[in-house]
């Protein structure tokens, strides 16, 4: 049987035992019948019968030596002596670009003076760890890392590198007893990476970067002797990806212009001015005119003197007026965007408050990375040269460094007990024991002298940034302070508190998303309404005379109903920000334990929908699962309303000047109703609401604040309601102030402030 199978799958002439006993020959297979055999077991095999099909793959011809190569690198690459001779843009040409194009320097110079501001510390991992006598050894070390330069110098240099072309590097210059002598700084556009096999920097001791100079290999480094520090390392490339290289193309073009700018004064063929002669006159006649109207403006006082010329003589301006447009604010605006720093001193002026939310915004994007690429930087040094893994750098917590700001911030924290006295001192550098503290004098005590520098209620609030009513006579609107103030709260000893920070990072990052949420919104609106406008306009009211209902007829077309799709993402960021201004609220009057949360919650909630839906002017008659919106009377501060008295005014114009529908139309394109710093003032105020809510809510329920007072804020300065309600001094919790407010804001962008005041103890009859 053995030799009956080796037969058929061999294909052999003949079985001679079973030839033998029956007489017969054996013949071999048909090999058409070997091959369908071969192919249906490969079919079973594989499931693939070959006709057409992907046929197996090609056999590799490196499969042990190139298993694991990080990417296809150039052949006999380490050969090569220039670095970045395989890229398009070398570090030559990046340097170049950075020094010429004067907005790249300016915004490189800013990003390294962001981080000067920083200041560093060198402490434990662990949190709970307190820093030892090696934290100090390795600060010590990086006061001068260089034994040249202290360290914010070291450290721009390395950040030029990083910023310019992404190859920052460090060399570690060790004593001859092979300790850490100096960390220097070395151009990394003269280091040369080196790679092995898969394409990877070979590890220690194998050479893995060389310094070329003169063109030519000079040095050797291996990774422990060398710290080559790429931000931004791709797959595919040997070196780092800077940001200047991201932005090669936006910084050649803005490179011309700016040559062209230049030349505007200091090349061309063509006079600022050309006179135009009659055709009648010869080379020789104008020759003469030329040399006469020469001599008339010889002197600069000719030149200033009223000239007469010959009749059909006019002059014809050839200079464009404009060297400047819409394109060199965008080309500004990519840099800037590419490096985290804002646009602002770049491109056309924007109202304040945007200004000052894109600032921080992009302070904040921008800075972050940067600061993390330095830690890491310092946290490789730390673990490989002084040996400590334990030990880790770290930026000191400079949230605000604005002096005011940081004083509130402390006063906060001291009436909270958080801090101390002498911790406050410690940081701002003063020694010895805090001064006794003077008591202030009462609200309304006749006795209290006028001039002390501490009278009234805000005379020690530590608000810095506030104008309180003791800063301000009163003699003004006396009747209405006098009726306002409680007479019951003046009498007794009241415990300073601090105003609370409205530009918190909370607060400020609402406002920003608040504010992204309206723009979008008015953008997208804004073509429609503004055609439901001119088509009223074009069919009637253009027609008629100019009367109030006919103009009330064409902003009245406008159907808000779409304006519903605001209020949820609305109601979600101002919930947020009520919620944050419960909380800073209750830190600041030392309370939380007694508070319930899920009451504050709900509070929170109920505000921030009845706001949301209030702020377009609608209110719900149906389940908050399934909402029906309709148009609501008793709406405060309506943005429909607003946005019809915005449009009704150029409509009114339109008629009363016979516009056209085209100016109409481009007077509506650029109206404040639909703009940028509208969606900014919308989310200004709104926030202010939503943050002042919060803290009002948590007075009402922290059992411990009895009266409260309107603070007027620093930028304030029209004599309006507010300093009605600041004269009145401190009512009660539940009272209103004069202007019927329960708290600030009393108008759009308003900037006053509430501050709570919780009684201490009964003021006696000695006092």
């Amino acid at each position: 049987m053995e030799e009956y199978l080796f037969s058929f799958i061999w294909g052999t002439q003949r079985m001679p035992d079973r030839a033998a006993r029956g007489g017969g020959i054996a013949t071999s297979i048909d090999e058409s019948i070997w091959a369908r055999v071969k192919t249906g077991v490969k079919y079973a095999v594989t499931g693939s019968t070959g006709w057409f099909g992907p046929q197996n793959p090609l056999p590799p011809v490196a499969q042990e030596q190139a298993a694991g190569r990080l990417f296809d690198y150039p052949t006999g690459y380490n050969q090569r002596i220039s670095p970045r001779t395989e890229e398009s843009v070398s570090f030559a040409q990046m340097r170049a670009l950075s020094d010429n194009y004067d907005l790249l320097r300016i915004i490189i110079e800013t990003v390294k003076d962001q981080l000067d501001t920083q200041e560093w510390i060198i402490k434990p991992r662990d949190s709970k760890a307190k820093p030892d006598a090696r934290c100090d050894e390795i600060r010590d070390f990086l006061q001068f890392p260089d034994k040249e330069h202290d360290h914010a110098t070291w450290l721009r240099m390395l950040l030029e590198d990083m910023l310019v072309i992404d190859a920052a590097s460090i060399y570690p210059r060790r004593t001859k007893g092979g300790q850490l002598y100096s960390l220097e700084v070395i151009d990394g556009s003269t280091i040369k990476r080196l790679i092995n096999g898969d394409g990877r920097t070979p590890l220690p001791p194998d050479p893995a970067y060389q310094q070329i100079l003169k063109g030519l290999p000079a040095v050797d480094y291996s990774r422990d002797e060398l710290v080559y520090l790429p931000r931004n390392v791709r797959s595919s490339r040997i070196y780092g990806y800077s940001p200047v290289e991201q932005i090669i193309m936006t910084v050649n073009i803005a490179l011309r212009r700016q040559l062209h700018q230049l030349e505007y004064y200091t090349e061309g063929n063509t006079p600022d001015l050309i006179f135009r002669v009659p055709e009648q006159w010869q080379p020789d006649q104008i020759k003469q005119m030329q040399l006469w109207w020469d001599f008339l403006i010889t002197d600069t006082a000719s030149r200033r003197k009223a000239k007469f010329i010959p009749g059909g003589v006019d002059p014809y301006d050839t200079k464009q007026a404009a060297l400047k447009d819409e394109y060199d604010e965008w080309l500004a605006r990519i840099v800037c965007y590419c490096f985290g720093v804002a646009p602002q001193p770049f491109v056309k002026e924007v109202n304040r408050a945007t200004a000052e939310t894109s600032a921080e915004a992009s302070k904040e994007e921008g800075k972050g990375p940067r600061m993390l690429w330095v830690k890491r930087m310092h946290d490789l040094i730390i673990w490989k040269y002084f040996g400590y893994a334990d030990l880790e750098f770290g930026w000191e917590d400079q949230t605000d460094v604005n002096p005011l700001v940081q004083a509130q911030i402390d006063q906060i924290y001291l009436s909270t007990y958080v801090i101390s006295p002498e911790e406050v001192r410690s940081r701002i550098g003063m020694e010895g024991p805090a001064p006794e503290k003077p008591m202030p004098p009462m609200i309304g005590d006749e006795n209290a002298d006028d001039d002390t520098d501490n009278a009234g209620s805000g005379g020690d609030s530590g608000g810095g940034d506030v104008v309180t009513p003791a800063d301000k006579p009163v003699d003004t609107k006396q009747k209405k302070v006098e009726q306002a103030a409680s007479p019951e709260l003046t009498r007794r000893k009241k415990k300073v508190l601090s105003t609370i920070d409205r530009n918190r990072s909370a607060v400020m990052k609402a406002r920003r998303k608040l504010g992204k949420l309206f723009n979008k919104f008015l953008a997208d609106v804004k073509p429609g309404i503004i055609q439901t406008v001119l088509d009223v306009y074009a069919s009637e009211v253009r027609m008629a005379p100019v009367e109030d209902d006919v103009v009330e007829k064409a902003v009245r077309e406008i159907n808000f109903d779409g304006w519903a799709v605001l209020i949820e993402p609305t109601a979600a960021i101002l919930e947020a920000v009520t919620r944050d201004g419960q909380a800073v609220a209750l830190a600041q009057i030392g309370v939380e334990a007694n508070v319930s949360t899920d009451l504050m919650n709900d509070l929170a909630v109920q505000y921030a929908e009845a706001r949301a839906a209030d702020l377009v002017g609608m209110r719900n008659i149906g389940s908050k699962e399934m909402p029906e919106w309709v148009v609501n009377p008793d709406a405060e501060w309506p943005i429909t309303e607003s946005t019809r008295r915005m449009i009704r005014s150029d409509v009114e114009k339109a008629m009363a000047e016979g516009w056209s529908n085209d100016r109409l139309a481009d007077a509506l394109e650029e109206s404040n109703a639909f703009s940028e710093s509208r969606a900014e003032m919308i989310a200004r105020t709104e926030t202010a609401f939503a943050d002042v809510e919060g803290n009002m809510q948590a007075y009402r329920e922290s059992g411990v604040v009895e009266g409260k007072e309107w603070i007027l804020g620093s930028e304030h300065d029209d004599d309006d309601d507010c300093n009605t309600n600041a004269e009145a001094g401190v009512i009660g919790l539940d009272d209103t102030f004069p202007s019927g407010d329960d708290a600030p804001p009393n108008h759009p962008n308003c900037v006053c402030d509430v501050l709570p005041v919780v009684i201490e103890e009964e003021q006696t009859d000695e006092h």
